[in-house]
């Protein structure tokens, strides 16, 4: 026998033992839990006579039998199964777990039908009389090859437990189910939002409901080509999880793809990926409070063709809203959901526990595009089933329809044909069509007509509506207002109905060509990639190559994009070195006008003085005035020179190059503001930057934005173990990202930096009279904070690096103890001695 074969079935015989488990820990047991256990009991039992058949030479017919006969039975099971399970809803919480086996049953028939012995085996004993002699007793668990089954069958691991998940299932044990369309392949599960522990709650007077689409596992019998599916992901421009790269060996990714069948399970039973927003769908029409199943439920007369017929209308429009509203859990954005959902649940929890192994780019497979692959063939299904469901539902929606309009037109036809030949008659039915003509029955059986009918075909008919027995003036006078206002209602009835088909028609013209631009568009991207294949030879690229020439065009767009953002940036940088020319050449002009009206009246001074004082006064005051100028020189530049280097000396660890500033502010797309807000050089001085730095201190202060010390919650002596040890790394790396947010994060910068503008905006009111007015308030104000933040990110991390480094000197020393502790404990003669953790094998018979 095939040793690929028995490898195979041990695999889904661990399978059906974790399932068996799962299903045993439910709070109910399920009515496939019988035959789940004979199942189990049978194949071991053909596991073990498969291992003796494989080690003799010649074998005896009695094993051959008893191989074909256990053979039958598993194949018996697998189609009573197939038949009978898919009509049973009355434990959906074991639906997951029951097309599981469905599905591993249908492995393990596939495998069995391969066994010599088993295809030229005749049928047995029944099930009934198996079950009676193998019991139902309870199985013990072994230990096999697969880690992932390993790792699910833990008794502590519940993360694949039904009864544990908050699902549309589990939330009601009888929810309300109706099908999709005449099968029963989709259904749509209808829940009361307010539902709670098992009941209703009675205050709701009109318990409000939200309905599910729960497409069963078993429906997706269809299969999906590698091909479909690449043209799918390229066409659909589907991506991923956003994740790093991460390549697993081999084994690894067939591990997990064990489990795949009943994680998608879960997710068809998710509300987050299966939430319907709107209410099952019947197809009938209502007639006078009533559901019209067929044709034969109403007779199509001219008193009621006009609401029948817009009854078929309101069908059609309902179904259309019906349609768009199932259609929404098929969009092309639900593969990526599904596959950061599956990263975040799933495979985190996996590469934990070193199931999924990482390997080299060479040697191993790309997980990220591997499980994207398998969830695009899932929701490929599930797309074909859901669109196939709503095409035959729509064939009979308009049978349904086409019958009754068919009804209509057939009524038409004949009121035609009896206006030929009666013009009053045509005239009445017109009239009663259109309203003006109410017909009523009397107690006697008679009837008679109530309206605006002017003809002289019918000399019976009476211009004004005939009076009632007992009526009045009034009483004719107020029917004839009741008969005007509901003639409105039913002008205004009309009106929105035909605004309504209006709006439709526009809806679909739309729809239509959104398909015809798109269908144009993938046409072009068609005709352009053959042109490029055409150039490149003509060859037939596989997806490998078509995903690597995607690629390609995408880096190209991208760079594109990058280079038209970073010219856009350009311009608008010119633009603002423009603005601040055009200012500074300003206040030059300002500036010199300025000096040119005090040299005038410098000049207008010297002049009167010279006129009072004469020549020798003159000679005097400029010399007394340029003594006191040279004076105060030489004092302002002793007092700058003594500032600058005290200045120098205190900031010269923490100085930054204003390029330094500008190219990180550029490197984190930050920006650097302006304002029309300008301050003189003595006020930013004295004034502004001191409270800048008093307000930057505050924040440092500030418990909120500080970095905290790590506490890894052990004592100093105590051993730690590793799996202790790897608790301590994994919650520092999360005191890491924490601190890095609260920090460094661009929410915080941001937030920072509009307190910091604000309070430097309010403390202008502290300034005193302005000089020349030379620097702008925001620029010098962005400057300082991005300088105050790249000091305080080199501050972060140099403080996290320590605590990093105390943390692993922690366990390098705990290590070293638990190593000396060790070698301590035994002895010489011990030490040499080799153990052998390996079981002896057992010799063959």
């Amino acid at each position: 026998m095939d040793p690929t074969i028995h490898q195979e079935l041990s695999d889904e015989c661990g399978t059906l033992l974790l399932l068996h488990q799962l299903a045993q820990d439910q709070s109910e047991r399920p009515t496939w839990h019988k035959y789940l256990t004979l199942t189990v009991r049978t194949l071991r039992k053909l596991l073990r006579l498969l291992n003796v058949l494989s080690n003799l030479i010649v074998y005896d017919i009695a094993d051959t039998e008893q191989l074909g006969e256990l053979g039958c039975v598993i194949i018996k099971i697998g189609q009573m199964a197939h038949t009978g399970f898919s009509s049973k809803h009355d434990l959906p919480q074991n639906l997951a777990l029951g097309y599981t086996w469905l599905s591993s049953l249908s492995r393990i028939n596939d495998l069995i039908k391969e066994i010599p012995h088993v295809k030229k085996a005749r049928e047995g004993r029944s099930l009934e009389t198996v079950l009676e002699e193998e019991g139902t007793g309870e199985i013990e668990y072994g230990r096999y090859s697969s880690s992932t089954i390993q790792l699910l069958s833990q008794p502590k691991v519940d993360l694949l437990n039904l009864q544990s998940r908050d699902t549309f299932l589990t939330k009601n044990p009888h929810p309300t189910i109706i099908p999709l369309g005449s099968s029963s392949q989709i259904q749509i599960v209808e829940l009361p939002k307010d539902y709670k522990n098992g009941h209703v709650s009675l205050l709701a007077k009109s318990p409000k409901t939200q309905q599910f689409l729960y497409i069963p596992p078993a429906s997706l019998s269809n299969t999906v080509s590698d091909k479909k599916i690449q043209e799918y992901i390229t066409t659909k421009n589907i991506k991923g999880a956003r994740r790093p790269a991460f390549f697993v060996t081999l084994e690894s990714w067939r591990e997990f793809k064990k489990v795949l069948p009943l994680i998608f399970c879960v997710l068809a039973e998710t509300p987050a990926f299966n939430k319907v927003t709107t209410k099952p769908f019947h197809k009938e029409i209502m007639y006078q409070g009533d559901l019209v199943k067929s044709l034969d439920d109403v007779i199509v007369n001219t008193f009621n063709k006009s609401g029948i017929k817009s009854q078929c209308d309101n069908v059609l429009l309902r179904f259309n809203m019906y349609k768009g509203a199932v259609s929404a859990n098929t969009g092309k954005n639900i593969p990526g959901m599904i596959c950061e959902h599956i990263w975040n649940t799933y495979v985190d929890y996996f590469k934990k526990h070193r199931v999924l192994v990482e390997s080299d780019r060479s040697e191993g497979v790309e997980f990220g595009s591997m499980l994207l692959h398998e969830v695009v063939r899932w929701h490929i299904k599930r797309c074909n089933l859901v669109r196939d469901e709503l095409d035959t539902l729509r064939q009979e929606v308009n049978e349904y329809c086409d019958a009754f309009e068919k009804k209509v037109k057939e009524v038409d036809d004949r009121e035609r044909t009896s206006g030929e030949a009666n013009p009053g008659l045509a005239e009445f039915f017109r009239g009663v069509q259109s309203g003006q003509i109410r017909p009523i029955l009397q107690s006697d059986g008679g009837m008679i007509l109530v309206g605006d009918f002017r003809t002289s075909s019918l000399p019976s008919q009476q211009q004004e509506p005939q009076k009632l027995e007992g009526e009045d003036e009034e009483g004719i006078k107020k029917r004839r207002e009741e008969e005007e206002a509901r003639e409105q209602r039913e002008e205004r009835e009309r009106q929105r109905v035909e605004e309504l088909k209006k709006k439709r028609e526009e809806r679909e013209r739309q729809r239509q060509q959104q398909e015809a631009e798109e269908a144009l568009r993938r046409n072009e991207e068609a005709v352009r990639k053959l042109k490029s294949f055409e150039m490149l030879g003509g060859f037939n690229f596989g997806p490998e190559m078509m995903r690597k020439i995607d690629e390609n065009e995408r880096r190209r767009d991208e760079e594109r994009e990058r280079k038209g953002r970073e010219e856009r940036e350009r311009k608008q940088r010119e633009e603002r070195e423009r603005k601040a020319r055009e200012e500074r050449a300003q206040e030059e002009r300002e500036r010199k006008a300025q000096e040119e009206r005090a040299r005038r009246l410098k000049d207008e001074l010297d002049k009167k003085l010279e006129t009072r004082q004469g020549k020798q006064g003159q000679t005097l005051f400029k010399d007394y005035n340029q003594f006191i100028k040279m004076d105060l020189t030489e004092e302002i530049s002793k007092l700058e020179a003594n500032f600058k280097a005290a200045k120098k000396a205190a900031d010269s660890t923490n100085t930054l190059d204003t390029k330094e500033i500008l190219d990180y502010v550029k490197s984190h797309k930050y920006e650097i503001m302006e304002s029309p807000v300008r301050v003189s050089q003595s006020q930013w001085d004295d004034v502004l930057l001191p409270y800048l730095n008093e307000v930057l201190n505050e924040i440092g202060a500030d418990p909120n934005y500080t970095v905290d010390d790590f506490d890894a919650g052990v004592g100093e002596d105590e051993i730690l173990g590793p799996e202790k040890r790897d608790e301590i790394a994994w919650r520092f790396v999360q005191h890491r990202k924490t601190t890095m947010l609260k920090a460094l994060s661009r929410n915080t910068i941001n937030t920072l930096f509009e307190l910091v503008t604000d309070r430097i905006t309010d403390s202008t009111g502290m300034l005193s009279p302005p000089g020349s007015l030379d620097l702008n308030l925001f620029y010098e104000t962005s400057l300082e904070f991005f300088s105050w933040v790249i000091l305080r990110e080199k501050e972060t991390h140099k403080r996290l690096r320590d605590q990093e480094q105390e943390l692993i000197e922690r366990l390098v020393r705990d290590e070293k103890k638990v190593r000396d502790n060790v070698l301590e404990s035994v002895t010489v003669k011990k030490r040499s001695i080799e153990i052998d953790f390996e079981p002896r094998k057992k010799p063959r018979r």
